[in-house]
């Protein structure tokens, strides 16, 4: 596809990242995905969010931008009942990388060399600042768009061999959304209309060896990529129960280290993946504990909801818990 045909598909965007289907108040829209980035209507309160970006001013930064700024999906559009993952409406193919700088102090190039060789590779629609100003987030185009996880791994894995950086992995989810932004050159750093933008293809071997297909500045065209990626701990062919039970594993680690929903609709899907298993209701209310953010009566709707619909235990909802783990913890994180 040409950049112009991927940057004029829907995206769903919200008045802001709290919005959640239904809520009182609040708008949710479908727009083409290249008005989001060129919109300049909140201009002035993502220079406020930027002014307030500071280490002595990091809770009123977050505040503001959560209650300020919109909000949209990157990798499609969803029903505005629903903002998850399993519900995707209408996909772009698209996943979004985001690299903060200040974690990356060490990197190899500094942000605007790195910014041009990101930008050279086709498989790349954009290159921009994130909102906070300090970071930058990379527009992706990917063959099959339910295997995001793969992508996300290999190319965490590449660009910290290639550049020394660190990409975010709480942005890998297919439902995640993120703030508008903006910068006076935005242009510069989107693809031209008319060039080609060729997707990536990752697949796993019958010796569970990820492979890239397709060309690109990085790989050759099917060249073994030897990185090490959770593939064999992600499989489920060679042992299901094994892979359900360090699956369960994972998220109790995680909810005792912390870790706790961001936003309503991101909270109703973990809900979902926990009510998979038989604790699965201790372990929601362990996340409701973590997150503190929920009155009794919400806790309670949206287990039911969850218990009603809880998620498929399959190959997905492996590879994103035990890559949480892994990324969090640490390659021997079941050992923690």
């Amino acid at each position: 596809m040409t950049a112009e045909e991927i940057l004029n598909q829907p995206v769903t965007l919200m008045d802001t990242i709290n919005t959640y289907p239904g809520k009182e108040g609040t708008w949710v829209t479908d727009v083409p995905l290249i008005q989001v980035l060129l919109a300049t209507n909140w201009n002035d309160k993502i220079t406020e969010a930027r002014r307030l970006n500071t280490p002595e001013t990091d809770k009123q930064y977050r505040a503001y931008k959560s209650s300020n700024l919109p909000a949209w999906t990157v990798s499609g559009t969803f029903p505005h009942y629903s903002i998850a993952i399993d519900h995707i409406k209408k996909p772009n193919h698209l996943i979004a990388l985001d690299i903060d700088v200040k974690e990356d102090e060490n990197a190899e190039l500094n942000i605007q060399e790195l910014k041009k060789e990101l930008f050279s590779k086709p498989y790349v629609v954009a290159v921009l600042d994130s909102v906070g100003g300090k970071g930058i987030y990379v527009l992706v185009y990917v063959k099959d768009y339910t295997h995001t996880t793969g992508y996300y791994y290999y190319l965490m894995d590449l660009y910290k061999q290639q550049y020394n950086v660190s990409i975010d992995d709480n942005a890998m989810d297919l439902a995640r959304r993120r703030f508008v932004s903006t910068q006076p050159d935005i242009c510069k750093w989107i693809k031209p209309n008319k060039e080609e933008i060729i997707p990536w293809e990752l697949y796993c071997s019958d010796d569970e060896i990820l492979i890239l297909k397709g060309k690109s500045n990085d790989i050759k065209f099917d060249q073994v990529v030897p990185l090490h990626l959770p593939v064999k701990q992600t499989t489920l062919s060679f042992d299901e129960e094994l892979q359900k039970e360090r699956t369960h594993q994972a998220m109790w680690i995680l909810l005792n280290n912390g870790f706790n929903a961001q936003d309503r609709g991101y909270w109703y899907h973990i809900g979902r993946d926990l009510a998979a298993f038989p604790d699965g209701k201790e372990m929601f209310e362990k996340l409701c504990s973590n997150w503190g953010s929920q009155d009794h009566k919400s806790i309670e709707n949206t287990w039911k909801s969850c218990e009603k619909n809880p998620s498929t235990i399959d190959d997905e909802m492996h590879r994103k818990w035990q890559g949480m783990a892994k990324n969090r913890l640490g390659n021997y994180w079941w050992k923690k």
